[in-house]
């Protein structure tokens, strides 16, 4: 009593065999991620010292934005060119008398 195989028979397994292999493929992948970030948070746990254990959560919002200007430059619009010509001349500037 033989059967053939007939080719919609074949086509159908290729179609679940892919499926299958990127299926664990891809669940492969999502659980060695995720067991690659635990291990990971239980290294910082570890190396953390006693008292960062303890301490509060952070915010999770940034910090505002602070823009530094050179104290040269914020002395007078002179001191703005001399941005433009390096360190040195901004030095130069703050080390003049009688400004």
């Amino acid at each position: 009593m033989g059967t053939t195989l007939t080719p919609e028979f074949w086509e159908r397994f290729t179609v679940l065999l892919l499926a299958a292999a990127l299926v664990t493929f891809a669940l492969s992948a999502a659980l060695d991620a995720l067991v690659v970030r635990i291990q990971l948070r239980r290294v910082r746990k570890a190396e953390a010292p006693a008292h960062a254990r303890t301490a509060p959560p952070r915010s999770r919002t940034r910090p505002p934005l602070v823009h530094h200007r050179h104290p040269a430059a914020a002395s007078s619009a002179r001191g703005r060119s001399d941005l433009f010509k390096g360190p040195a001349a901004c030095a130069r500037r703050q080390r003049t008398p009688g400004s």
